[in-house]
């Protein structure tokens, strides 16, 4: 009775423990999915930003697959460190990341600072993936662990959806096109940044 009264304690204290975790987890998800000037809107952004400045084919491949290649390469940097230092300690850590790299593309001068900043966004994204699916998974129980860690990546096609609605939206009122395009890639920042404060005070998991 003993080994089963102590599983049972663990379950209770982790259940305790899980709906901090998953209102900042799923906030964020959510938000950065749904209003997606984070990575999925650059296509609407670079339709925008061609006739401005007259982006040549080239440019215009980078600006695609930089965030990218910098998402694999977030992931296992931030991966590894969060290994040696602790989830809990860079959690929040990736979100500013993002954070800036969305705001520092909106201000960009040029197609080539645009390119650079979109490698600082990508390695926010791609560091978000392990360490928010790791803690969501350890925080989850058996029973529901694969139902509560698979919305972390199927939000991406409700981004897909909204982030263009979003911009048709915008597309609509008389602003100039050279500040849609900024404001399409700086409304990434506003999830990330509300959620930072929470991810700070996240109660670590067991290796945590």
């Amino acid at each position: 009775m003993r080994p089963r009264r102590a599983i049972v304690c663990r379950s209770v204290y982790r259940l305790s423990q899980f709906p901090t975790c998953r209102r900042s987890f799923f906030r964020h998800r959510t938000a950065r999915r749904q209003f997606p000037g984070v990575r999925f809107i650059i296509g609407v952004v670079m339709s925008l930003l061609k006739p401005i400045w007259q982006v040549g084919k080239f440019e215009e491949s980078l600006v695609d697959s930089t965030a990218l290649l910098a998402s694999a390469f977030g992931a296992f940097m931030f991966g590894r460190v969060a290994d040696m230092l602790g989830r809990k300690r860079i959690y929040g850590v990736d979100v500013l990341v993002l954070a800036a790299g969305a705001i520092g593309c909106a201000f960009a001068p040029n197609i080539w600072w645009l390119i650079g900043l979109r490698f600082v966004l990508g390695i926010g994204i791609g560091g978000d993936y392990p360490v928010s699916a790791t803690i969501m998974s350890e925080y989850a129980g058996k029973a529901n662990r694969g139902m509560l860690v698979t919305p972390v990546f199927t939000m991406q096609a409700a981004g897909l959806i909204v982030g263009p609605l979003f911009a048709s939206a915008l597309l609509t009122t008389h602003v100039s096109h050279d500040i849609i395009w900024r404001i399409l890639v700086a409304f990434g920042a506003l999830p990330a940044l509300a959620v930072y404060w929470q991810r700070r005070h996240l109660k670590g998991t067991r290796v945590s």
